[in-house]
């Protein structure tokens, strides 16, 4: 059977590989070797390392972690079932779901629902637009529907990839904020070139944005600044290694801060826990877990059982099977 927090046999990944994809995943910003150093490892060794994950496309490309809070907008969660089984049906569908530039992500899912969608809005009023737009095009289709505003969100390193680390490097956090900033065109194309995940360099995107390197760097470094970027991550891709995405919504009777304040410390210190939000909708937590077997999800819902006691109205997990779009920045169209 295989060990939880670490690879599943056959993943064909190496000891220096995942004390190395540790140590990177949440700091992309860091030259690789300043991060060998760090490890205290050999250069050639880590530029080996990184090159085979990338030859293995368990690396799928460095990205910054866009906080779209500051400008302005706050995460939708929309999870809906359809009453068709058609495959042309359904893959219309996303396929005009995914039209829309507001979609951050988008996931088909195993469980209650069979997608669910987070969109970048500014007002409610703009996911019911996008619910009636896809009733006036394909009819009564979502039979099943919940729908959660996310107050605050938490991203934390996987500390099951390399659980000796001493440091699994930073957690990134948005939350609702009062003082919105606005982007020039300039930020706008510069977020979207950034978002692509082909990690370029200064110059890279100075040549591909027709600007002086000064001014790419003097731009990022504003938006640095101001935390609409938070950091710099690689997408990893972890089926890769074994390992598949659930998710864990949490409805509690009544929300009071010792109770979200102990779900937090638990999810941060859990190896195999990658994210945790505080919704105000149908649910008020969401929870996301990565494992490699049905012992490791049925153990974190066993503890959230226990942390919460006779707080917890309802506990429902789904399966991410499949990652249809996610980005940091969805508006490559136009400014949001």
């Amino acid at each position: 059977m295989a060990i939880a927090g670490l690879p599943v046999p056959g993943s064909k990944i190496s000891e220096n590989e995942r004390e190395l994809l540790s140590a990177i995943q949440h700091s992309a910003e860091v030259p690789l070797t300043d991060m060998a150093e760090r490890l205290g490892m050999n250069v050639p060794v880590a530029r080996h390392a990184f090159r085979r994950l990338q030859e293995k496309e368990i690396v799928t490309g460095s990205y910054p972690f866009v906080n779209l809070c500051r400008l302005g907008f706050v995460y939708q969660s929309l999870l809906f079932a359809l009453s068709s089984t058609n495959k042309d049906v359904r893959n219309s569908l996303v396929k005009s779901v995914l039209a829309s530039k507001q979609i951050e992500w988008c996931g088909e899912l195993v469980g209650p629902y069979r997608y669910g969608l987070t969109m970048a809005v500014r007002s409610p009023n703009e996911t019911a637009s996008a619910l009636t737009a896809i009733s006036r095009k394909f009819g009564p289709i979502v039979h099943k529907k919940e729908v959660g505003t996310k107050v605050r969100k938490c991203y934390f390193p996987r500390k099951y990839f390399f659980p000796k680390s001493k440091d699994f490097g930073k957690t990134f956090e948005y939350a609702a904020h009062s003082s919105p900033i606005e982007l020039d065109n300039l930020e706008h194309v510069l977020l979207v070139a950034l978002c692509r995940g082909e990690g370029l360099s200064l110059r890279k995107l100075s040549e591909r944005l027709s600007v002086p390197i000064s001014t790419v760097r003097r731009r990022i470094l504003r938006l640095e600044e101001l935390g609409v970027i938070g950091g710099y991550y690689y997408g990893i891709d972890v089926n890769k290694l074994g390992y598949h995405e659930h998710v864990i919504l949490l409805e509690a009777h009544g929300v009071h801060p010792q109770v979200s304040e102990g779900l937090q410390r638990y999810c941060e210190a859990h190896p195999n826990i990658t994210f945790f939000a505080e919704t105000v909708g149908r649910w008020d937590y969401d929870i996301g877990v990565e494992v490699c077997d049905s012992h490791t999800l049925t153990s974190v819902v066993d503890d959230l059982h226990d942390l919460l006691g006779n707080r917890l109205a309802s506990l429902q997990t789904f399966e991410v099977v499949k990652q249809v779009r996610r980005t940091g920045y969805p508006f490559a169209s136009s400014k949001g």
